[in-house]
């Protein structure tokens, strides 16, 4: 479809706006953006762990080499866990170009 022209755009008036344009507030707003909310839902367990997912910057990009021993170093680390790479669906997988 072509793009309108802004002359022919009707938009409803900014009094029949619903959501645009009106303030909510937000109580835990201020503890979210200084770090002091752990964004979590009211609870705390004892040896909660928090895990990070890590992948290449390209779809489809693999690892040349695996070495994790700076990474055991650094403090509150425990494990590090290599993950097969990402295999498409044999069906989109090319096989050859063709002419």
């Amino acid at each position: 479809m072509p793009t309108p022209k802004r002359e022919e755009l009707k938009l409803k008036p900014k009094s029949a706006w619903r959501y645009i344009g009106k303030g909510e507030v937000s109580y835990d707003l201020e503890a979210l953006v200084t770090g002091k909310s752990h964004l979590r839902d009211g609870c705390s367990l004892g040896r909660m762990v928090y895990a990070s997912l890590e992948r290449p910057p390209v779809l489809g990009g693999k690892v040349k080499s695996y070495d994790d021993k700076e990474a055991l170093k650094v403090a509150g680390v425990r494990q590090t866990v290599p993950i097969d790479p990402f295999q498409q669906a044999p069906a989109f997988q090319p096989l050859a170009a063709s002419r």
